[in-house]
Formats: C-alpha cells, structure tokens, sequence
C-alpha cells in the first residue's frame, strides 16, 4: 500500500458563525470638524490574518470606519477611522490530521456611538465572523508497521470529499477623475462598492472581473447635498496554490483605502481593492477503510467519521423592493431624503425540497431633513434567498455573504420605498458518515497449514473481503461470492 492511493478526507473540526466585538476610543484632530450629531457609521472589516497553536485558532485584522456627521459649522462631513480586531476559536486537533484548513469571513453586524466631547467618540462595533476549519484525515499507511509490507491487504473505498482554500489578492488600484464637480461644493464623503462580475479559476489561479461604482457626496455651504457617481471596471488575480481545475470560488472586493483630491481639472479618487476568495471543489479521493495480514496476527480498529462534501458555492443577487409607513419608520411627510446607507445579514439556512433557503435581514439607515433639521431613522427588512442544490442531499452547514448596492429610498403616498439589490455569495454543505481504518496492530506468526477450505451458506452480511480476512488468505482466493452462491471455495 502506497500513501499515493490514500485520499484526504475533510473532517468537520470548526463550523460556526458567532459574534465579537470591538470597541475603541477616537479623537478626531485639529483640522477635522468639530462634531454636532452623527449620522451613520459604515464598517468594514478587513481579512483577516490567522494563526493555528495546538489548541486554538488565533485571528486578528482591521475594521476601517467612515462617519458621516453633521459639523459644528451645519455642514455635513466625514471622517475615516480605524481600530485592530482580534479573536480565538478552540481547536480540537487530532494526532491522525495531516493538514487542517482554514476559512474565515467577517462580517459587521452593527455599530453604535457615543460622542464624549466635540471630537471625541467612543465606537462600538458588532463583527460576525464565520469560521470553517477541517482537517485532513492522514492515510492509515503510517500504521502498517510490524508486518511484511507484501502480506498486508487493504480494503480501498473512494468517496467525494471538500477541498478547500482561502486566498487575498495584493491592493489593485483603481482611480477615476470627476470632472464635474460644482464649485460652490465641497467633498462631504467617499465610498465605493465593489462588485465581482466574473471568476475564472485556471492553473491555481483566480482571474477577476469586477466593478467598482465610486460615490462622492457633495455638500453646499447652504445645505445642497449632490451625489456624483462613476463605475469603473476592474481586473485582478489571486494566487490559490493546489486549486483543482474547475473549482467554484466566492469572492469579495474589500475596500482596503480611498484617496480624494480636489485639483484644477476635477475630483482626482483613487481605491485600493483586496479581492478576498474562498474556493472549493469536491474531489473524488480513495481511502482505506480495512485492512489485515495473512501472515501473522492482527487486529484492526475501525472508525466512522463525518466526510464533509460541497453542495453549492456560487455568486448570488437579488432585489429588495419593500414599503414601509411613514409613521412606523418615523419620518414626517414633508421631509426630503438626503442619502441612505444600508447592509444585510443572512444569518439563517434551511433545507426544503433539495433547496437551500438563506434568511436574515437588511438594515437601512435613512437620513433625511425637516424644516432645517436633519435627523435619522432605521428600518429592517426580513429578505430570503433560495437556490437549489447542486447535489443531493440536505445543507448541514452553510455560509453567505450579501452587501446592498445603490440603496435608495424615496417618499411616496405616505410610505416609505426602500429599494436594493442584494449581491454576494451562499455556500452550502453535507456530510457522509463513512467508515475508515483507525489503526491496526500485529502481532505472532500465523500457523496456517496449505489446504483447499469449502465455505458452506455464507452469512448474509459477508462478503469476499470479509471471508477471506475471517481466513486470512488473499482476497483472490475466494472462488463466489458470498451474497449469490451457497457457498464459496477458499483456495
């Protein structure tokens, strides 16, 4: 037996999304205006870097913030922020893994404030960080000690298995120039959604297509407000060493920094994009699930293990067109919409007829002016994503992630119509209990004396392995077989 014919098989170690948080204490400096109200504070969390100890799994990253705030001066403004994050999950790692993998998103599920003085803020942010670790069952060949190579038979299944790798791509820059921007204005705030539109996975690299649609929003000494927009396309690559051909991968763009300055001809943008990945694959590998000599004694131990196999890792988009009264999101008639941020979180999945139904919500946060005042007000929408399978078999373990693009909200009859479209990724998961050879000990010389042995009525559970390891004799000894014949010949 040769470690060559021996598959990894991927066990389930670490599934789990939960939470964490972190919160930090920030003073704004001298040139930053001063700060009257906060409007909305959008998060983002960085990938990642993660460190594996015998017992835990250690992550550690950066979330960048951007404000939007009304100034001491009236004026609406930004200012951008950032803080390091950190947390553990337990490992479990077993002396028969030969590898463990690991995979780790996050996400932001909420952020609050507290102003302490005009530039000082306190900002407490909610992360959801979902975690996937497996490890690689070794081959059972490293137990096949103590006994003459050539008198060991074993007793080779194949099953389909999870590959799997996380990769991110260096920063690719992406600049654009807005030529039109009003002189009597100003740049209150910048930000961009990134939109991957095509993955290509060849040669154990990820080639990338994209969008990134850069706002600017644009704010007038009387109050005017003016979003100037552009979209830009965008190609990247990110290395994944050992990716099969074909492999499905989920990608984000992560806005890593954002550049603006004002000069003669326009608003110079430049954003630094991290394209984060997560391939998969399902291979089709072959293991040992038994094994015996037919020279000396021995006892093998056999274990049932949970294989964990990919159901569906694919891109995914939808729309959100919901109306909402006026009183229940507590904005008067009369008001005017200035802008509105939002996100979404898919923290539920079910499976329903071979289908993966993915459920959660999406936060809109809308601010808007009344009679001079601006003022902001929340609304949460329950949204549901289904797909089908790919594969049979009912979604064990799941993982998505969704941002809002071009969230928009407008007054209409006395209701509120908030409209997005979701776009992201879902993944889902099964697993197959599957018998494997834990280990096998050897022990005394056979005393086996040369004779032709008939095997009358077989049981009905044997089969020709589990004849010829009862008599320790080749497997192609057994003449039959025991699941037709009445008997069988054991040469």
């Amino acid at each position: 037996m040769t470690d060559e014919r021996n598959g990894c098989l991927a066990l389930p170690i670490y599934e789990r999304a939960f939470g964490a948080e972190v919160t930090g204490d920030f003073t704004l400096p001298d040139y930053q205006n001063e700060i009257r109200r906060i409007l909305c504070v959008k998060a983002t969390a960085l990938p990642p870097a993660k460190y594996l100890s015998d017992s835990a799994i250690e992550f550690n990253g950066t979330v960048d913030y951007r404000i939007i705030y009304v100034g001491g001066d009236g004026n609406i403004t930004s200012a951008s922020l950032s803080t390091e994050y950190a947390f553990s999950v337990p490992l479990e790692k077993s002396d028969s893994f030969s590898d463990v993998r690991v995979l780790c998103s996050v996400g932001v599920d909420g952020v609050s404030t507290r102003v302490s003085a005009p530039r000082r803020l306190n900002i407490r942010c909610r992360l959801r960080p979902s975690v996937r670790a497996y490890g690689c069952l070794a081959p059972a060949g490293g137990a096949m000690t103590g006994a003459d190579p050539s008198s060991v038979y074993s007793k080779f299944e194949s099953a389909d298995t999870l590959w799997c790798a996380s990769a991110n791509s260096d920063t690719v820059s992406i600049s654009c120039v807005f030529p039109d921007m009003p002189e009597d204005m100003a740049v209150a705030s910048a930000d961009t959604f990134v939109e991957i539109s095509d993955v290509n996975s060849e040669s154990g690299r990820l080639t990338c297509h994209g969008v990134a649609r850069i706002e600017l929003l644009c704010a007038g000494e009387n109050g005017e407000l003016r979003t100037l927009d552009s979209e830009i396309p965008f190609e990247g690559e990110i290395d994944v060493p050992n990716m099969p051909d074909g492999a499905s991968a989920c990608v984000r763009g992560i806005v890593a920094d954002t550049s603006v300055n004002v000069g003669d001809t326009g608003v110079d943008c430049t954003v630094g994009v991290v394209l984060s990945a997560q391939a998969f694959a399902n291979e089709r590998v072959e293991y040992v699930s038994d094994a015996y000599s037919t020279e000396c004694e021995c006892e093998s131990q056999t274990k049932n293990v949970c294989v964990r196999r990919l159901l569906l890792a694919k891109p995914a988009s939808f729309s959100v067109n919901e109306r909402v009264s006026l009183a229940d999101a507590n904005i008067p008639p009369t008001s005017e919409i200035l802008f509105v941020e939002a996100n979404a979180n898919m923290d539920k999945c079910a499976s329903v007829d071979k289908k993966a139904v993915f459920t959660g919500k999406s936060d809109f946060i809308i601010v808007w002016r009344n009679d001079g005042d601006i003022s902001v007000s929340s609304v949460s929408i329950p949204v549901k994503y289904e797909t089908e399978t790919d594969n049979d078999g009912n979604a064990e373990s799941f993982d998505s992630y969704f941002e809002l693009k071009a969230p928009k909200a407008r007054l209409e009859n006395g209701q509120l119509a908030l409209t997005a479209d979701l776009v992201g990724y879902v993944n889902a998961f099964a697993g197959n209990d599957t018998q494997v050879l834990d280990k096998i000990s050897f022990g005394e010389p056979l005393d086996k004396r040369e004779a032709r042995i008939v095997v009358a009525y077989p049981s009905r559970d044997d089969t020709a392995w589990s004849v010829a390891k009862k008599y320790r004799v080749a497997p192609k000894c057994i003449m039959g077989d025991p699941e037709t014949d009445r008997f069988v010949l054991v040469e």
